[in-house]
């Protein structure tokens, strides 16, 4: 929450999550989420949502 209360933007998306490279669990969710960010941005740039 200390992260998410310091975003600027609120239209902007804010992924918070606390992991270390060798758990892979947390990796894996820090991934997707970055995959995500990237995948809403670009169909809003093409004006599909």
């Amino acid at each position: 929450d200390r992260f998410l209360g310091l975003n600027r933007y609120p239209t902007k998306e804010i992924y918070a999550y606390a992991t270390t490279a060798t758990d892979t669990h947390n990796v894996e969710n820090v991934f997707s989420a970055c995959v995500d960010i990237i995948l809403k941005s670009n169909l809003r740039k093409a004006n599909f949502i």
